[in-house]
């Protein structure tokens, strides 16, 4: 038997549920093939020993920088009680990487990886690939320089992709299953009640809902040239039915970069059956892989000079790329809902530890 034990922090933060839900959900499978999963939360931690530790990066989020000492006491104490220990990197960006971990862990785990891994050699622009491109290429500045510092190759052999935050609920039930976890240590996953047939009859073109506020300019500047394209203000905020609803009768969903790449909202557009339009993917590894160019999403250009041009042409041709919707909630599907969704999830742990 193998004993995997993850320690998340109790204060449950949104990637942190999407990332241990598949953890929860296939603990039985697990079983079956001989891997205990056993969650813990950080503030109440009573340690046995586990072969593996896997420690979520929310953990000592807000301490990493002013108590380090307190964070390396931590790994010292889990190093005792583990064989190996693996840092699981929650965050939302392929590029940000807190380079003073690697000495602690065995794997440095991320949700999304760069395909070619040579790049983390280079220093990057607000520690991200895209704020790094607008800084390059459209001069645009952060109010704070920050930059990444460049990995060593022992530190890139560390790296591995985890699983990204693909499994939870994408429908207004979310609130409760918060609850059920913090409280009960219960996952409902009630996606199948609220799939949405991508064929169904949709009265809105575009659904166009993200805010451009309280980002790096860096990061907002694709956001907010979207939103004025479109000539959208979203001061109004949509209570969670009306968003649902909303985007259930859209027939394309329109998904920018945050502060990482993927957004939650990709997923909300699987289930509820839009096309998906968002930046190319194409520089990133990621696991299950939804993102594949003109089959399961629409790709624009970064700079979006590709986009405003090819809007009429979307509205015109919404039968012919409507099929689009169709393969990426099949595809989601296959990962979550489907009879060898487990098992696929198994044999990724597997291959992980292995």
């Amino acid at each position: 038997m193998t004993k995997i034990t993850f320690i998340t922090s109790i204060r449950l933060f949104q990637n942190s549920i999407f990332f241990f839900t598949p953890l929860m959900v296939w603990k039985d499978l697990l079983l079956q093939e001989k891997i205990f999963i056993d969650i813990k939360f950080y503030e109440n931690l009573n340690l046995s020993h586990s072969d593996f530790i896997f420690i979520d990066s929310k953990v000592h989020r807000d301490i990493l920088d002013s108590d380090f000492e307190k964070v390396s006491n931590d790994f010292e104490s889990f190093r005792k009680k583990a064989k190996y220990i693996f840092y699981c990197d929650t965050g939302d960006s392929s590029c940000w990487i807190e380079n003073k971990i690697f000495p602690l862990v065995d794997k440095y785990l991320k949700c999304q990886l760069l395909k070619d891994k040579n790049l983390y050699k280079n220093k990057m622009y607000g520690k991200k690939i895209n704020s790094d491109f607008y800084y390059r290429n459209k001069d645009i500045n952060d109010v704070q320089e920050i930059w990444s510092e460049a990995l060593s190759d022992h530190e890139i052999d560390k790296l591995d992709l985890s699983w990204n935050i693909f499994f939870s609920n994408q429908n207004y039930l979310s609130s409760l299953n918060y609850y059920m976890i913090k409280f009960f240590k219960k996952n409902l996953i009630f996606n199948k009640l609220f799939y949405a047939n991508p064929h169904k009859k949709r009265i809105n073109n575009f659904f166009v809902k993200f805010s451009d506020k309280n980002y790096y300019p860096t990061i907002g500047w694709q956001r907010k040239k979207i939103l004025k394209i479109f000539e959208i203000n979203n001061s109004n905020k949509l209570n969670k039915f009306n968003y649902f609803n909303l985007m259930k009768n859209s027939k394309y969903c329109i998904s920018p970069f945050g502060w990482g790449e993927i957004a939650i909202r990709d997923f909300e557009c699987f289930v509820n059956g839009c096309i998906l339009i968002k930046p190319n993917m194409s520089h990133i590894r990621t696991w299950p892989n939804f993102f594949i160019p003109n089959l399961t999403y629409i790709p624009i250009k970064w700079d979006l000079s590709d986009f405003k041009q090819n809007i009429e042409y979307y509205k015109d041709n919404y039968s012919s790329l409507v099929n689009i919707a169709s393969e990426a909630q099949k595809i989601y599907k296959s990962h979550t809902s489907n009879s060898n969704s487990g098992i696929n999830f198994v044999k990724k742990i597997k291959d992980l530890i292995s």
